[in-house]
Protein backbone atom coordinates (compact mmCIF):
# COMPACT_ATOMS: atom_id res chain seq x y z
CA UNK A 1 0.00 0.00 0.00
CA UNK A 2 1.51 3.47 -1.38
CA UNK A 3 0.21 6.87 -0.14
CA UNK A 4 -2.80 5.46 1.81
CA UNK A 5 -4.25 3.62 -2.11
CA UNK A 6 -4.32 -0.23 -2.72
CA UNK A 7 -3.25 -0.36 -5.51
CA UNK A 8 -5.24 -3.56 -6.71
CA UNK A 9 -8.27 -1.63 -5.65
CA UNK A 10 -11.26 -0.50 -8.02
CA UNK A 11 -10.35 3.41 -6.05
CA UNK A 12 -7.20 3.02 -7.43
CA UNK A 13 -7.99 1.56 -10.75
CA UNK A 14 -10.91 4.55 -11.43
CA UNK A 15 -7.63 6.94 -10.95
CA UNK A 16 -5.66 4.62 -13.26
CA UNK A 17 -7.78 4.84 -16.21
CA UNK A 18 -9.44 8.40 -15.79
CA UNK A 19 -7.06 10.99 -14.01
CA UNK A 20 -3.54 9.30 -15.08
CA UNK A 21 -4.41 9.80 -18.73
CA UNK A 22 -5.51 13.35 -18.04
CA UNK A 23 -2.60 14.30 -16.43
CA UNK A 24 -0.27 13.25 -18.79
CA UNK A 25 -2.55 15.10 -21.70
CA UNK A 26 -2.45 18.09 -19.17
CA UNK A 27 1.46 17.58 -18.77
CA UNK A 28 2.03 16.81 -22.93
CA UNK A 29 0.15 19.97 -23.59
CA UNK A 30 2.01 21.66 -21.37
CA UNK A 31 5.24 20.75 -23.21
CA UNK A 32 3.87 21.46 -26.57
CA UNK A 33 2.86 24.85 -25.47
CA UNK A 34 6.07 25.53 -24.00
CA UNK A 35 8.04 24.36 -26.68
CA UNK A 36 5.63 26.32 -29.52
CA UNK A 37 6.30 29.51 -27.06
CA UNK A 38 9.51 28.94 -27.06
CA UNK A 39 9.68 28.73 -31.27
CA UNK A 40 7.26 31.28 -31.67
CA UNK A 41 9.43 33.66 -29.69
CA UNK A 42 12.48 32.85 -31.45
CA UNK A 43 11.22 33.53 -34.60
CA UNK A 44 10.04 37.15 -33.72
CA UNK A 45 12.89 37.89 -31.95
CA UNK A 46 14.92 36.71 -35.42
CA UNK A 47 12.64 38.62 -37.31
CA UNK A 48 13.14 41.23 -35.23
CA UNK A 49 16.57 41.25 -34.91
CA UNK A 50 16.86 40.66 -38.73
CA UNK A 51 14.76 44.58 -39.24
CA UNK A 52 16.42 45.80 -37.31
CA UNK A 53 20.07 45.23 -38.49
CA UNK A 54 18.89 46.29 -41.82
CA UNK A 55 17.82 49.75 -40.68
CA UNK A 56 20.66 50.11 -38.21
CA UNK A 57 23.14 49.01 -41.83
CA UNK A 58 21.14 52.17 -43.21
CA UNK A 59 22.01 54.15 -40.34
CA UNK A 60 25.59 53.60 -40.38
CA UNK A 61 25.58 54.56 -44.51
CA UNK A 62 23.90 57.94 -43.49
CA UNK A 63 26.28 58.58 -40.95
CA UNK A 64 29.25 58.17 -43.40
CA UNK A 65 27.59 60.36 -45.91
CA UNK A 66 27.11 62.86 -43.56
CA UNK A 67 30.74 63.40 -43.40
CA UNK A 68 31.31 62.62 -47.17
CA UNK A 69 28.46 65.42 -47.44
CA UNK A 70 31.77 67.83 -46.12
CA UNK A 71 33.99 66.15 -48.62
CA UNK A 72 31.81 66.88 -51.17
CA UNK A 73 31.58 70.71 -50.09
CA UNK A 74 35.06 71.34 -49.82
CA UNK A 75 35.51 69.36 -53.51
CA UNK A 76 33.24 72.26 -55.32
CA UNK A 77 35.92 74.50 -53.37
CA UNK A 78 38.61 72.68 -55.14
CA UNK A 79 36.84 72.89 -58.25
CA UNK A 80 36.72 76.26 -58.44
CA UNK A 81 40.80 76.71 -57.97
CA UNK A 82 41.71 73.65 -60.21
CA UNK A 83 43.86 75.89 -62.30
CA UNK A 84 45.83 76.96 -58.70
CA UNK A 85 47.28 74.42 -56.84
CA UNK A 86 48.43 77.00 -54.35
CA UNK A 87 44.86 78.43 -54.13
CA UNK A 88 43.57 74.57 -53.67
CA UNK A 89 45.76 73.97 -50.35
CA UNK A 90 44.92 77.15 -48.86
CA UNK A 91 41.06 76.33 -49.31
CA UNK A 92 41.76 72.94 -47.46
CA UNK A 93 43.68 74.78 -44.61
CA UNK A 94 40.49 76.97 -44.65
CA UNK A 95 38.33 74.12 -44.38
CA UNK A 96 40.22 72.20 -41.29
CA UNK A 97 37.26 73.22 -38.50
CA UNK A 98 35.07 71.16 -40.66
CA UNK A 99 36.97 68.25 -41.22
CA UNK A 100 37.84 67.65 -38.25
CA UNK A 101 35.76 64.54 -38.05
CA UNK A 102 38.22 63.21 -40.16
CA UNK A 103 41.46 62.28 -37.33
CA UNK A 104 43.62 60.64 -40.46
CA UNK A 105 43.73 63.64 -42.24
CA UNK A 106 42.62 64.91 -45.77
CA UNK A 107 44.11 64.19 -48.89
CA UNK A 108 43.62 65.74 -52.48
CA UNK A 109 44.60 63.85 -55.44
CA UNK A 110 44.98 65.14 -58.85
CA UNK A 111 43.43 63.01 -61.95
CA UNK A 112 46.05 61.07 -62.21
CA UNK A 113 46.06 60.00 -58.69
CA UNK A 114 48.68 61.96 -57.21
CA UNK A 115 49.19 63.80 -53.66
CA UNK A 116 48.53 67.01 -54.06
CA UNK A 117 47.79 68.47 -50.56
CA UNK A 118 47.05 67.25 -47.30
CA UNK A 119 45.25 68.67 -44.13
CA UNK A 120 47.36 68.20 -41.85
CA UNK A 121 50.58 68.69 -44.02
CA UNK A 122 52.25 65.45 -44.85
CA UNK A 123 55.13 66.76 -46.84
CA UNK A 124 56.38 63.09 -47.18
CA UNK A 125 53.72 62.37 -49.48
CA UNK A 126 53.21 64.41 -51.60
CA UNK A 127 53.63 64.16 -55.13
CA UNK A 128 53.34 60.55 -54.47
CA UNK A 129 51.27 58.35 -57.25
CA UNK A 130 48.65 56.92 -55.28
CA UNK A 131 46.88 55.81 -58.78
CA UNK A 132 46.93 52.28 -57.76
CA UNK A 133 44.22 52.34 -54.54
CA UNK A 134 41.07 50.91 -54.99
CA UNK A 135 39.09 53.85 -53.94
CA UNK A 136 40.44 56.10 -56.35
CA UNK A 137 39.72 53.61 -59.24
CA UNK A 138 36.80 53.46 -58.35
CA UNK A 139 36.01 57.51 -58.47
CA UNK A 140 38.00 57.36 -61.71
CA UNK A 141 35.68 54.76 -62.93
CA UNK A 142 32.50 55.83 -61.61
CA UNK A 143 32.96 59.05 -60.38
CA UNK A 144 31.25 58.73 -57.52
CA UNK A 145 31.45 58.50 -53.55
CA UNK A 146 33.50 55.25 -51.87
CA UNK A 147 34.17 54.70 -48.69
CA UNK A 148 37.72 51.64 -48.54
CA UNK A 149 37.86 49.07 -46.94
CA UNK A 150 41.37 49.29 -44.26
CA UNK A 151 44.21 50.19 -45.72
CA UNK A 152 47.20 50.95 -44.56
CA UNK A 153 47.10 55.04 -45.81
CA UNK A 154 46.97 57.07 -42.76
CA UNK A 155 49.92 59.43 -41.20
CA UNK A 156 52.64 56.79 -40.45
CA UNK A 157 51.62 53.93 -42.07
CA UNK A 158 48.53 53.83 -39.66
CA UNK A 159 45.62 51.79 -40.68
CA UNK A 160 42.14 54.01 -41.50
CA UNK A 161 39.31 53.84 -43.40
CA UNK A 162 39.11 56.22 -46.59
CA UNK A 163 36.03 57.96 -47.67
CA UNK A 164 36.91 59.67 -50.79
CA UNK A 165 34.73 62.13 -53.11
CA UNK A 166 35.26 63.28 -56.78
CA UNK A 167 36.53 66.31 -57.47
CA UNK A 168 34.06 67.34 -61.15
CA UNK A 169 35.00 70.43 -63.23
CA UNK A 170 32.28 72.79 -64.61
CA UNK A 171 31.93 70.71 -68.21
CA UNK A 172 31.38 67.24 -66.04
CA UNK A 173 35.01 66.52 -66.82
CA UNK A 174 37.20 64.43 -63.33
CA UNK A 175 40.12 66.88 -62.06
CA UNK A 176 40.58 64.21 -59.19
CA UNK A 177 39.65 63.75 -55.84
CA UNK A 178 39.05 64.59 -52.00
CA UNK A 179 40.17 61.76 -49.76
CA UNK A 180 39.23 61.72 -45.89
CA UNK A 181 40.68 59.36 -43.37
CA UNK A 182 39.21 57.94 -39.87
CA UNK A 183 42.09 56.00 -37.80
CA UNK A 184 40.96 52.59 -37.19
CA UNK A 185 40.76 51.42 -33.30
CA UNK A 186 40.64 55.44 -31.98
CA UNK A 187 37.81 54.43 -29.58
CA UNK A 188 35.51 57.17 -28.11
CA UNK A 189 37.59 60.09 -29.49
CA UNK A 190 36.86 59.22 -32.82
CA UNK A 191 33.83 60.82 -34.42
CA UNK A 192 33.25 58.27 -36.38
CA UNK A 193 33.29 55.57 -33.54
CA UNK A 194 31.30 57.80 -31.67
CA UNK A 195 28.55 58.18 -34.45
CA UNK A 196 28.47 54.25 -34.49
CA UNK A 197 28.04 54.53 -30.83
CA UNK A 198 25.47 56.71 -30.54
CA UNK A 199 23.08 54.29 -33.11
CA UNK A 200 23.28 52.10 -30.74
CA UNK A 201 22.92 49.01 -32.00
CA UNK A 202 22.19 46.17 -30.11
CA UNK A 203 21.51 45.69 -26.17
CA UNK A 204 23.16 42.97 -24.33
CA UNK A 205 25.58 41.90 -26.90
CA UNK A 206 28.32 42.57 -29.22
CA UNK A 207 28.64 45.19 -32.55
CA UNK A 208 30.41 44.85 -34.94
CA UNK A 209 31.15 46.54 -38.23
CA UNK A 210 33.89 44.56 -41.00
CA UNK A 211 35.36 45.45 -44.26
CA UNK A 212 34.84 43.35 -47.50
CA UNK A 213 37.77 41.57 -46.09
CA UNK A 214 36.38 40.41 -42.99
CA UNK A 215 38.53 42.98 -40.80
CA UNK A 216 36.70 44.59 -37.92
CA UNK A 217 36.39 48.43 -37.90
CA UNK A 218 34.19 48.65 -35.06
CA UNK A 219 33.61 46.64 -32.18
CA UNK A 220 31.91 46.76 -28.73
CA UNK A 221 34.82 45.70 -27.43
CA UNK A 222 37.39 47.67 -28.77
CA UNK A 223 40.54 45.42 -28.62
CA UNK A 224 39.62 43.29 -31.47
CA UNK A 225 39.67 46.10 -33.67
CA UNK A 226 41.65 45.08 -36.77
CA UNK A 227 41.12 41.44 -35.98
CA UNK A 228 39.80 39.11 -39.14
CA UNK A 229 36.83 37.76 -38.71
CA UNK A 230 36.31 36.53 -41.78
CA UNK A 231 35.88 32.84 -41.08
CA UNK A 232 32.46 33.76 -39.36
CA UNK A 233 29.35 32.49 -40.80
CA UNK A 234 27.48 35.18 -40.23
CA UNK A 235 30.33 37.86 -41.39
CA UNK A 236 30.57 35.67 -44.37
CA UNK A 237 26.38 36.01 -44.64
CA UNK A 238 26.99 39.46 -44.40
CA UNK A 239 29.44 40.20 -47.38
CA UNK A 240 27.49 38.28 -49.65
CA UNK A 241 24.77 40.76 -49.39
CA UNK A 242 22.37 38.82 -47.19
CA UNK A 243 20.22 40.51 -44.45
CA UNK A 244 19.25 38.17 -41.66
CA UNK A 245 19.27 37.00 -38.29
CA UNK A 246 20.27 33.28 -36.91
CA UNK A 247 20.49 31.65 -33.38
CA UNK A 248 23.91 30.79 -32.64
CA UNK A 249 26.75 30.56 -30.45
CA UNK A 250 29.52 33.53 -29.46
CA UNK A 251 33.47 32.86 -29.28
CA UNK A 252 32.82 31.71 -25.09
CA UNK A 253 30.17 29.24 -26.14
CA UNK A 254 27.15 31.57 -24.68
CA UNK A 255 23.66 31.65 -26.95
CA UNK A 256 23.37 34.14 -28.67
CA UNK A 257 20.99 35.69 -31.13
CA UNK A 258 23.41 37.26 -34.54
CA UNK A 259 21.61 39.88 -37.28
CA UNK A 260 24.04 40.41 -40.02
CA UNK A 261 23.35 42.58 -42.56
CA UNK A 262 25.10 44.46 -44.84
CA UNK A 263 26.10 48.52 -45.31
CA UNK A 264 24.42 50.14 -48.10
CA UNK A 265 26.56 51.90 -50.29
CA UNK A 266 29.94 50.38 -48.56
CA UNK A 267 31.09 46.89 -49.04
CA UNK A 268 31.36 46.44 -45.23
CA UNK A 269 28.55 43.78 -42.79
CA UNK A 270 27.24 44.82 -39.70
CA UNK A 271 26.47 42.34 -37.06
CA UNK A 272 24.73 42.71 -34.05
CA UNK A 273 24.75 39.93 -31.71
CA UNK A 274 22.09 39.88 -28.07
CA UNK A 275 22.49 37.18 -25.40
CA UNK A 276 19.50 34.87 -25.97
CA UNK A 277 19.36 34.19 -22.42
CA UNK A 278 18.71 38.03 -22.07
CA UNK A 279 15.87 37.98 -24.71
CA UNK A 280 14.18 35.21 -23.06
CA UNK A 281 14.25 36.40 -19.68
CA UNK A 282 10.59 37.65 -20.11
CA UNK A 283 9.49 34.02 -20.96
CA UNK A 284 10.78 32.72 -17.72
CA UNK A 285 7.87 34.35 -15.70
CA UNK A 286 6.01 33.05 -18.18
CA UNK A 287 7.45 29.40 -17.95
CA UNK A 288 7.20 29.36 -14.64
CA UNK A 289 3.48 31.00 -14.47
CA UNK A 290 3.02 27.93 -16.96
CA UNK A 291 4.54 25.94 -14.63
CA UNK A 292 2.16 26.85 -11.90
CA UNK A 293 -0.53 26.13 -13.71
CA UNK A 294 0.71 23.09 -14.71
CA UNK A 295 0.72 21.82 -11.34
CA UNK A 296 -2.99 23.51 -10.45
CA UNK A 297 -4.01 21.41 -13.53
CA UNK A 298 -2.19 18.28 -11.76
CA UNK A 299 -3.51 18.62 -8.07
CA UNK A 300 -7.00 20.18 -8.56
CA UNK A 301 -8.06 17.20 -10.95
CA UNK A 302 -6.04 15.08 -8.36
CA UNK A 303 -8.17 16.41 -5.41
CA UNK A 304 -11.60 16.13 -7.01
CA UNK A 305 -10.83 12.89 -8.47
CA UNK A 306 -10.55 11.91 -4.94
CA UNK A 307 -13.44 13.05 -3.43
CA UNK A 308 -15.59 11.95 -6.03
CA UNK A 309 -13.81 8.51 -5.94
CA UNK A 310 -14.49 8.50 -2.30
CA UNK A 311 -17.37 9.17 -2.88
CA UNK A 312 -18.03 6.38 -5.64
CA UNK A 313 -16.43 3.71 -3.92
CA UNK A 314 -17.13 4.98 -0.39
CA UNK A 315 -20.62 2.78 -0.80
CA UNK A 316 -19.49 0.32 -2.68
CA UNK A 317 -16.68 -0.18 0.12
CA UNK A 318 -19.88 -0.18 3.15
CA UNK A 319 -21.17 -3.13 0.65
CA UNK A 320 -18.08 -5.14 0.71
CA UNK A 321 -17.85 -4.74 5.05
CA UNK A 322 -21.90 -5.49 5.14
CA UNK A 323 -21.32 -8.61 2.85
CA UNK A 324 -18.66 -9.59 5.16
CA UNK A 325 -21.16 -9.17 8.27
CA UNK A 326 -23.38 -11.23 6.49
CA UNK A 327 -21.29 -14.07 5.34
CA UNK A 328 -20.71 -14.00 9.29
CA UNK A 329 -24.45 -14.65 10.08
CA UNK A 330 -24.75 -10.73 10.69
CA UNK A 331 -27.82 -9.78 8.63
CA UNK A 332 -29.12 -6.78 10.58
CA UNK A 333 -26.61 -4.08 8.70
CA UNK A 334 -28.25 -1.77 6.22
CA UNK A 335 -26.58 0.71 3.49
CA UNK A 336 -27.26 4.65 3.07
CA UNK A 337 -25.50 5.92 -0.10
CA UNK A 338 -27.28 9.19 -1.23
CA UNK A 339 -25.61 9.02 -5.24
CA UNK A 340 -28.76 9.26 -7.13
CA UNK A 341 -27.31 6.86 -9.96
CA UNK A 342 -26.67 3.14 -9.83
CA UNK A 343 -24.92 2.77 -6.53
CA UNK A 344 -27.67 4.48 -4.93
CA UNK A 345 -29.95 1.33 -6.48
CA UNK A 346 -27.25 -1.27 -5.65
CA UNK A 347 -27.40 -0.10 -2.03
CA UNK A 348 -31.21 -0.43 -2.09
CA UNK A 349 -31.20 -3.61 -3.63
CA UNK A 350 -29.06 -4.84 -0.76
CA UNK A 351 -30.94 -3.59 1.49
CA UNK A 352 -34.06 -5.50 0.44
CA UNK A 353 -32.16 -8.49 -0.08
CA UNK A 354 -30.52 -8.16 3.53
CA UNK A 355 -34.17 -7.82 4.81
CA UNK A 356 -35.21 -10.91 2.55
CA UNK A 357 -32.44 -12.90 4.03
CA UNK A 358 -32.73 -11.70 7.77
CA UNK A 359 -37.01 -12.89 7.63
CA UNK A 360 -35.83 -16.00 6.00
CA UNK A 361 -33.17 -16.49 8.99
CA UNK A 362 -35.42 -15.32 11.89
CA UNK A 363 -38.42 -17.96 9.79
CA UNK A 364 -35.32 -21.09 9.79
CA UNK A 365 -34.37 -20.24 13.53
CA UNK A 366 -37.93 -20.30 14.80
CA UNK A 367 -38.75 -24.05 12.81
CA UNK A 368 -35.17 -24.88 13.90
CA UNK A 369 -36.42 -24.15 17.63
CA UNK A 370 -40.16 -25.58 16.58
CA UNK A 371 -37.93 -28.61 15.66
CA UNK A 372 -36.11 -28.95 18.66
CA UNK A 373 -39.70 -28.73 20.87
CA UNK A 374 -41.01 -31.80 18.47
CA UNK A 375 -37.69 -33.92 18.73
CA UNK A 376 -37.94 -32.94 23.02
CA UNK A 377 -41.98 -34.20 22.56
CA UNK A 378 -41.19 -37.29 21.06
CA UNK A 379 -38.34 -38.36 22.99
CA UNK A 380 -40.35 -37.92 25.94
CA UNK A 381 -43.04 -40.51 24.05
CA UNK A 382 -40.56 -42.29 22.93
CA UNK A 383 -39.45 -42.86 26.81
CA UNK A 384 -42.83 -43.67 28.31
CA UNK A 385 -43.26 -46.07 24.90
CA UNK A 386 -40.29 -47.87 26.18
CA UNK A 387 -41.08 -47.98 29.83
CA UNK A 388 -44.44 -49.10 28.84
CA UNK A 389 -43.12 -52.03 26.17
CA UNK A 390 -40.27 -52.73 29.39
CA UNK A 391 -43.37 -53.77 31.49
CA UNK A 392 -45.18 -56.29 29.07
CA UNK A 393 -43.93 -59.98 29.98
CA UNK A 394 -44.20 -61.02 26.04
CA UNK A 395 -41.26 -60.26 23.96
CA UNK A 396 -42.11 -57.22 21.30
CA UNK A 397 -39.54 -56.76 17.94
CA UNK A 398 -40.13 -53.63 16.07
CA UNK A 399 -38.69 -54.22 12.46
CA UNK A 400 -38.16 -50.94 9.80
CA UNK A 401 -39.63 -51.27 6.55
CA UNK A 402 -36.22 -52.80 5.11
CA UNK A 403 -36.97 -56.20 7.66
CA UNK A 404 -34.40 -54.87 9.99
CA UNK A 405 -34.81 -54.65 13.62
CA UNK A 406 -35.39 -51.10 15.56
CA UNK A 407 -36.64 -52.20 18.59
CA UNK A 408 -36.90 -55.03 20.88
CA UNK A 409 -37.72 -55.35 24.59
CA UNK A 410 -35.91 -57.42 27.34
CA UNK A 411 -38.40 -60.40 27.14
CA UNK A 412 -37.57 -60.31 23.25
CA UNK A 413 -33.89 -60.68 23.96
CA UNK A 414 -34.50 -63.13 26.45
CA UNK A 415 -37.15 -65.39 24.57
CA UNK A 416 -34.47 -65.43 21.35
CA UNK A 417 -31.38 -66.54 23.16
CA UNK A 418 -29.50 -62.88 23.08
CA UNK A 419 -27.82 -61.89 26.62
CA UNK A 420 -29.02 -58.51 25.91
CA UNK A 421 -31.08 -56.17 23.73
CA UNK A 422 -28.37 -54.58 21.80
CA UNK A 423 -27.37 -57.72 20.43
CA UNK A 424 -30.32 -58.84 19.09
CA UNK A 425 -30.52 -55.39 17.56
CA UNK A 426 -26.94 -55.94 15.79
CA UNK A 427 -28.24 -58.90 14.78
CA UNK A 428 -29.46 -59.41 10.86
CA UNK A 429 -32.56 -60.64 10.53
CA UNK A 430 -31.77 -63.72 8.15
CA UNK A 431 -29.50 -64.88 10.86
CA UNK A 432 -32.21 -65.10 13.61
CA UNK A 433 -34.99 -66.44 11.74
CA UNK A 434 -32.31 -69.43 10.88
CA UNK A 435 -32.26 -70.05 14.78
CA UNK A 436 -36.09 -71.01 14.31
CA UNK A 437 -38.44 -73.86 12.51
CA UNK A 438 -41.57 -72.15 12.05
CA UNK A 439 -44.66 -74.47 11.18
CA UNK A 440 -48.47 -73.62 11.14
CA UNK A 441 -51.15 -75.49 13.11
CA UNK A 442 -51.07 -78.39 11.02
CA UNK A 443 -47.11 -78.73 11.37
CA UNK A 444 -46.42 -77.41 7.75
CA UNK A 445 -43.38 -75.35 7.32
CA UNK A 446 -45.01 -71.61 8.05
CA UNK A 447 -43.67 -69.41 4.78
CA UNK A 448 -41.63 -66.32 6.35
CA UNK A 449 -43.65 -63.64 4.14
CA UNK A 450 -46.42 -64.47 5.88
CA UNK A 451 -45.44 -63.64 9.34
CA UNK A 452 -48.03 -60.90 10.36
CA UNK A 453 -45.29 -58.40 10.87
CA UNK A 454 -43.86 -58.42 7.14
CA UNK A 455 -48.11 -58.59 5.97
CA UNK A 456 -48.07 -55.55 8.29
CA UNK A 457 -44.83 -53.93 6.23
CA UNK A 458 -46.98 -54.99 2.79
CA UNK A 459 -49.76 -53.41 3.77
CA UNK A 460 -51.73 -56.78 4.13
Amino acid sequence: MLFGIRWGSLRAKIIAWSFVPTAMILVAVALVTLYAYQQVTEDLVVERDRELIRLSAGQVTNQLFEHTATLADVARLLAVHQDDLAAQQAALREAHNRLLAFDGGVLVLDNRGRVVAAEPSRLEILGEDWSDRLYFRHILRASETVVSDIVPDGPGGAEVIVAAVPVMGDQGEFLGAVAGMFRLGAGALSVFYGDIIKLRIGGTGATYVVDGNGRVIYHTHLDLVGNDFSQQPVVQEALAGKVGAVRTRDFDGREIVAGFAPVPGTSWGLVAEESWAALNATSRGYRQFLLVLLALGVLLPALVVSVGVRRITGPIIALMDAAQEMAAGHFGRRITARTGDEVESLAEQFNFMAAQLDAMMRALEQRVVDLEHARAALRASRDQLQAILEGVADGIVAYSAGGEIVYANTEAARVMGYPSVEALVRTQTAEILRKFDLRDEAGRPFPLDRLPGRLARQGL
